[in-house]
């Protein structure tokens, strides 16, 4: 079973980390596959649907110069504090990595203890409300190490309608000479209606300050992570989900008995509510069974069968990093392994069959849209009997 068996359904390019160390674009409907900033691969990338509500993030419209004497910051970008008065200079542009940057160097005697801020946003453009998880990003990088500010980092700055500042959510961040991408997750308090994603360094009253940064690719999300970067130039921009599935397969699915095999990253973060994800499905008439990751608990994963006889819930206990996991199945014999343990059994559970159909990194029968897995896949297998445990154990440990 090749990849090109499966068919990839997701509108729109999709940005992940090339083997040569730059960002490369996938095209509609083509699968993401991303690798490390050392080469080695990572996995294929299925995502979730999402907005980049920034624009201009890839900071088009400047013009070389100083702010305020010639030069202008990119489109829809603001300083919604400069209090310590630095000179700002728009040195120029370009693309590191694959990645569009500009160049923006700070200068000056700071008239204020204070923080100067650089949003990448109007101030009264993103809506957003109270409760929601918002996550903004940025790529960064220090162009003069020697000179440098006291501290900086991401401000996500949450405001009323007319723009007026309710609270803020920051995250110190370190740059360095390497573009890195740099993200922080807040939850609007209440009274937010506007979010807005900010660069800010802090600065000593009286110190002399010179310092030049490199900034690119901005990106807010409602989302409890920064998801995969979706370049803006004008516009908000819908990077749409990752729809990977197998139909017609029911030779390749066990029907009475079978082992479902899935190796992956798991990213330690909660998103709470009913929001499941799911790395393997097998889905038909006759019900479907699959493995999900639980909301509830961070980290967590458990195996579900809808339709057929009884109910299954097998719960896994903790993951983070990569991992290993099959879920073996036959009539009232259900096993959950995960990294060489098994976390799990249900001897009350029949096998709803017939399956025909293979969700991959989504599950397929859930009364709405799929559940996402949002995440890294490294290698899936299907195994048309269940199993032993032995081979269970030897399959999936680490």
């Amino acid at each position: 079973m090749a990849f090109g068996d499966f068919t990839v359904d997701r509108i729109g390019a999709k940005y992940v980390l090339g083997s040569g160390g730059s960002y490369v674009s996938y095209a509609t409907d083509e699968p993401a596959f991303e690798f490390n900033s050392d080469g080695s691969y990572k996995g294929l990338l299925v995502e979730p649907a999402s907005t980049n509500q920034v624009r201009n993030g890839s900071a088009t419209g400047s013009t070389t110069g100083v702010f305020g004497s010639g030069g202008a910051l990119p489109t829809n970008w603001n300083t919604p504090n400069n209090s310590a008065g630095l000179a700002i200079e728009i040195i120029g542009t370009g693309t590191e990595n694959g990645v569009s940057y500009i160049d923006l160097k700070f200068s000056g005697t700071a008239a204020a203890s204070s923080a100067t801020r650089l949003g990448f946003e109007q101030p009264t453009q993103i809506v957003a409300a109270p409760s929601e998880v918002w996550t903004s990003s940025f790529f960064a990088k220090a162009i003069d190490l020697t000179a440098a500010y006291d501290a900086t980092g991401i401000q996500q700055s949450y405001r009323t309608a007319a723009g007026v500042f309710v609270a803020s959510t920051v995250g110190t961040k370190t740059l360095t000479s390497s573009l890195v991408r740099y993200s922080e997750t807040g939850t609007a308090p209440a009274t937010t209606a506007r979010v807005v994603p900010e660069i800010f360094f802090n600065l000593t009253n009286g110190q002399a300050y010179d310092f030049t940064v490199r900034l690119g690719w901005a990106q807010i999300e409602k989302s409890p992570i920064a998801t995969s970067p979706i370049p803006t130039s004008g516009s908000t921009v819908t990077r749409n989900k990752d729809d990977i599935t197998l139909g017609s397969a029911s030779s390749l699915i066990g029907q009475t008995e079978g082992t479902l095999y899935f190796e992956g990253t798991m990213r330690a973060y909660l998103t709470g509510g009913s929001n499941y994800r799911a790395l393997l499905s097998i889905d038909g008439s006759g019900g479907t069974i699959r493995i999900l990751r639980d909301p509830t608990s961070d980290d967590v994963f458990f195996a579900e069968k809808l339709g057929g006889s009884g109910a299954l819930y097998i719960g896994s206990g903790s993951v983070t990093g990569t991992f290993k996991c099959a879920l073996a199945y036959k009539n009232n014999d259900y096993e959950l392994y995960v990294n060489g343990v098994s976390k799990g059994t249900d001897t009350s559970a029949g096998v709803p069959s017939p399956f025909d159909t293979i969700g991959l990194g989504q599950d397929l029968t859930v009364g709405g849209s799929p559940r996402i897995w949002n995440d890294h896949i490294r290698a899936v297998a299907l195994f048309t009997r269940r199993l032993s445990d032995a081979e269970c154990i030897a399959l999936t440990t680490l």
